[in-house]
C-alpha cells in the first residue's frame, strides 16, 4: 500500500468504503487498517478493475 492511501485512511472518519480503481500497489496491508475486501463488489469494466473494501 502506499504512503498515501495509508495517510489517508488514518485521516478519515469510519466507517467507510474504499473502492480501489486501477490500483496497482500492494493492497494486502490493508488488513492493517480494519479494510475487508467486499467480494460481492469484484467487477471488470472494459479498461478498469475496481474493488470495494469496508473500513471499520
Amino acid at each position: 500500500m502506499t504512503q498515501t492511501l495509508q495517510a489517508a485512511l488514518m485521516a478519515l472518519p469510519r466507517p467507510l468504503d474504499l473502492w480501489l480503481v486501477n490500483f496497482s500497489g500492494r493492497s494486502g496491508d490493508l488488513d492493517q487498517q480494519n479494510c475487508e475486501k467486499s467480494e460481492d463488489s469484484v467487477e471488470k469494466v472494459p479498461g478498469y478493475r475496481f474493488r470495494r473494501y469496508r473500513c471499520s
